[in-house]
Order: C-alpha cells, then structure tokens, then sequence
C-alpha cells in the first residue's frame, strides 16, 4: 500500500498557483488553488480521477468554502470543517492542510 501527497507552489507578482495531488492505492485526487498576493484563495478546485466512494465527491462540493480565506493562515481544525466536515473527504483536507504548510514554509505570507 503506497499513498503520496504531491504539492508544487507557482508565486507570481499577482499571487499564486498552488496544484497538489494525493495517491494510493484507491485514491487519486487532485486540487488547484488560485492565490492573490496576499495568498488569500480565489478559486478553489478539485477533480477526483480516482475514487473507492460517493462521500469523496460530495466532499468537493466544500472546497469553494476556501474562497475569501488566507491560505497561509488557515488552521487545520478550520479546513476540516470547511472543505470535510461529517459528510466529506479527509484526503482533500489532508491535501489543503498540506498546501497551507507549503505556503507558510515558502515563506509567502505577504
């Protein structure tokens, strides 16, 4: 049983790109979050390529939540209950957490 998160961060004048990936065995799950400068989420997507459930998709359906948040700020009992809650993915806020830590590592706080 192999599992990856895959996460890369774009920073441009305008803000950022960040796109990850979450694998295993009967997962594959990808998001994309469209950052202004002040890494604040402008649009947030998911694609599911990959999925054992019904609950996963249904768990997409919170992402667009992130809109109008501080990525770098966000903390991860905060994402859980935005993007997974009881009817949600965990894997797709393990992913978005990851993305935050990614962010606060790279430094890109404003």
């Amino acid at each position: 049983f192999n599992r990856s998160h895959v996460l890369n961060f774009e920073k441009g004048d305008n803000g950022g790109i960040v796109s990850g990936t979450f694998i295993d065995t009967y997962h594959e799950i990808n998001i994309l979050l469209r950052l202004d400068e002040r890494n604040v989420v402008l649009d947030a997507r998911a694609a599911h390529v990959r999925i054992p459930d019904k609950v996963c998709v249904s768990g997409a359906t919170g992402l667009p939540k992130l809109v109008g948040h501080s990525l770098a700020e966000m903390k991860k009992k905060e994402i859980i209950y935005l993007v997974g809650h009881r009817d949600g993915c965990i894997h797709l806020s393990e992913l978005v957490y990851d993305a935050c830590r990614l962010i606060r590592a790279a430094g890109a706080n404003g």
